[in-house]
């Protein structure tokens, strides 16, 4: 895994940006969403003390699969932390397509909540600034600790979210490693006893250490990876950067196979290198007792993220709290009483699901109608149902007033709208006919769009003028049919 690298001037700009349009959001949303419930393991057992957290979807598509390349995206996150009993409460949530996922365990010892704080508050100040102020923000911003996609990987993943009386499962739509559960709460809404299910990831945990045994603390190092399936049918390599913690331990998450593989591990670091023994673990394994050891004395130690940030902000130290296994309490439970994940599909989009009526939702890109038909019967899904009102808002606030195709058709001499999913038209949003000057008369008009204006319907022809701007549709399928 390659190193990101930001300049000061780079990284400011990036974050200011995020901000502005993160504070233009919040204020133009004046009832942002709740979601309350529970962790468990597999077993149902309570997940205590485990940080988590709602992400915009569109965010996470931007950056790859651990959704976060630093603090710029990590500002962003609606946060919260398990209580002995796993509940959890997050709250201020925008309505806008969101997934839920866990964040490391010592996530604040790491990023502490005081450092989310101001560096929130000198951002935002920095909006406004001049361009001189703004470059004395920018020496504050060089010495903030570099924080990485691996600074940010959990102990566990999520394996089912059940609100609503429906249960969500991760969709690979189209890339394995980028497994989420995404969705989308109603303007105001509160979703409340929501049970998240979450299972160890498969990982190596080591210790790196000098000669003498002392620990190597607090250092970002590299650590490339190389494996070999037991059978001899297949090997690979990969690589990630961690950071050590204060006891010198790294955690290497490992993506999952079919077959057990041993795995070889070395590090690297300021010129220092050494090789671990292979180890072999099947499917979903951990192992636990790596010791990665250089056969040198040892060098000055590097300062914790909390003195980094107890420096800049002049902040109390926050002890850093140790790589464990606090989530590992389902990890002796039977995998197979797992629900499996649903079968591969080829759109690049994510799946929303509503927890009102448990339905999920795509939006995919087309040129044609009958392409959307296309798409969405290899989904095994249908074009638009709107039932009421209710959904119609869910759907503007999920995916935005644009224009999508919809299922809403009338057959030729037919005046009877009907929808493609069988079901009865109970609900209807038109504009009218004429609202974009068309020259296609309405009784040719076979078809309805969703357009931009307040996601309104409108009748359309083969001719009319608005198809051009129509190059995308909407899709739903039930998610527990």
């Amino acid at each position: 895994m390659k190193r990101l690298d930001v300049t000061a001037a780079a990284f400011l700009t990036a974050i200011v940006v995020f901000l502005f349009c993160f504070a233009s959001d919040s204020l133009a949303q004046e009832t942002p969403a709740t979601f309350t419930g529970r962790v468990v393991d597999v077993a149902g057992n309570p997940v205590p003390d485990l940080p988590v957290c709602i992400g915009p979807v569109e965010m996470r598509s931007m950056l790859g699969p651990n959704g976060l390349w630093g603090a710029t995206d990590y500002l962003l996150l609606r946060r919260a932390r398990t209580d002995a009993a796993g509940r959890f409460s997050i709250t201020g949530i925008p309505p806008e397509p969101a997934y839920f996922r866990a964040l490391p365990g010592n996530i604040e010892a790491r990023f502490p909540s005081d450092a989310v704080e101001r560096l929130m508050s000198l951002m935002m100040a920095a909006i406004t600034t001049s361009e001189q102020e703004r470059g004395t923000i920018g020496e504050v911003m060089e010495r903030l600790p570099r924080m990485q996609p691996d600074d940010f990987e959990p102990d566990v993943e999520v394996v089912s979210i059940q609100m609503h009386g429906f249960t969500f499962y991760p969709r690979d739509d189209f890339d394995k490693d980028r497994l989420t559960i995404a969705f989308g709460l109603q303007p105001g809404g509160h979703v409340e006893n929501v049970i998240v299910t979450v299972q160890p990831r498969m990982r190596i945990r080591g210790r790196i250490v000098f000669k003498d045994g002392t620990p190597l603390v607090n250092a970002r190092v590299s650590l490339p990876l190389r494996y070999t399936l037991a059978s001899g049918k297949g090997s690979g390599s990969s690589g990630r950067e961690p950071l050590t913690d204060s006891d010198g331990h790294f955690v290497y998450y490992l993506d999952e196979r079919d077959d057990a593989a041993f795995y070889t591990l070395s590090v690297a670091y300021q010129g220092l290198e050494a090789v671990g023994e292979p180890v072999l673990l099947e499917p979903g394994g951990r192992y636990d007792g790596l010791v990665l050891r250089f056969d040198s004395e040892p060098t000055a130690p590097e300062p914790s993220p909390s003195q980094r940030w107890a420096e800049i902000f002049d902040m109390p130290i926050e002890s850093q709290t140790p790589l464990t296994d606090a989530s590992d309490a389902g990890e002796s439970s039977d995998a197979s009483s797992t629900p499996p994940p649903p079968s591969t599909h080829e759109s690049r989009e994510v799946w929303i699901g509503n927890p009102a009526n448990g339905h999920a939702y795509k939006k995919i890109y087309c040129e044609t109608r009958d392409e959307a038909l296309a798409q969405a019967t290899a989904e095994n899904a249908y074009l638009l149902t709107l039932n009421d009102e209710a959904e119609q808002q869910w759907i503007a606030a999920v995916f935005g007033s644009e224009c999508y195709w919809i299922g809403l058709r009338r057959a030729q001499n037919s005046t009877e709208w009907q929808w493609d999913s069988g079901e009865p038209l109970t609900y209807e949003n038109w504009l009218p006919d004429d609202f974009f000057d068309e020259s296609v008369d309405a009784s040719e008009r076979l078809a309805a769009i969703m357009t931009f204006s307040d996601g309104k319907w409108y009748a359309v022809g083969t001719d009319s003028i608005v198809l051009r701007l129509t190059r995308m549709a909407l899709i739903e399928k039930e998610i527990n049919p």
